[in-house]
């Protein structure tokens, strides 16, 4: 096949594509490339994950403006190819986007400037606290992916769902439904980021509480309604909102 375009994009997003492939395969065919940055836009902003995808070949970059970047819910295209920008104006008014919500720009505009100022060391700690945490888990017992790369270096880390349902012999849907009675969110593809816990000022120490909270529940230690209770006290100590 001979696209016109190919476009990169994981929901789960654990370590840098190798772009200078892509982009070899894409100039071989003329395609442009595009990378779905949603998950990583704000360790990418904060110089973590890969920062210099337009050096490395990339024409446009989309993310969202309410995952690791701390903004309200919405979106940017970003690219430093001035015709492919005038083809993205000339396309998207009226065709894909309507009515500018200018109360959301101006939340955006607070979060471009947090990102200036705090954008790198907020970054940096929520990649530090996602290698301590699956760590941490691990040493709870629980299985954690990649490990033998160092389990991540994004804000997600990811849990061997199979093996914690062959160790607790019940689906791991229903062990995240668990976690959820104790307070504890997570989604049911054993997927788990730190960038709000890093936003609320935990570091490196914390994580190997939240492990240890996890893992009862995962491991069946504790009942759902007992660990909430020490969910609840663990997190009336952070009310504080950082990197703003």
């Amino acid at each position: 096949e001979k696209p016109k375009l190919v476009i990169i994009g994981a929901s789960t997003i654990l370590f840098p594509y190798d772009l200078k492939a892509i982009r070899d395969a894409c100039d071989a065919i003329g395609a442009l490339l595009a990378y779905d940055a949603s998950h990583v836009l704000g360790l990418m902003a904060g110089g973590q994950f890969q920062p210099d995808v337009f050096r490395l070949g990339v024409d446009v970059v989309v993310g969202s403006t309410h995952k690791t970047f701390f903004g309200p819910q919405g979106g940017l295209i970003l690219t430093d190819d001035d015709e492919v920008a005038e083809r993205v104006r000339r396309n998207l008014k009226l065709k894909m986007l309507d009515n500018p919500h200018l109360n959301r720009l101006a939340a955006l505009a607070k979060a471009l400037e947090e990102m200036l100022q705090h954008g790198r060391a907020y970054a940096s700690q929520v990649v530090k606290n996602a290698q301590a945490l699956a760590r941490a888990l691990e040493e709870k017992g629980l299985p954690v992916l990649f490990g033998h790369k160092g389990y991540t270096r994004s804000h997600q880390i990811l849990l061997d769902t199979g093996e914690i349902e062959r160790m607790a012999n019940s689906p791991y849907h229903e062990l995240a439904l668990r976690l959820e009675e104790a307070n504890i969110i997570v989604d049911k593809a054993g997927r788990l980021g730190t960038q709000e816990l890093t936003r609320w000022g935990m570091r490196e120490p914390e994580m190997g509480q939240v492990a240890e909270l996890v893992s009862s529940v995962l491991l069946g230690l504790k009942k759902p309604d007992e660990v909430r209770e020490a969910v609840v006290k663990f997190r009336k100590r952070f009310s504080t909102i950082y990197y703003c």
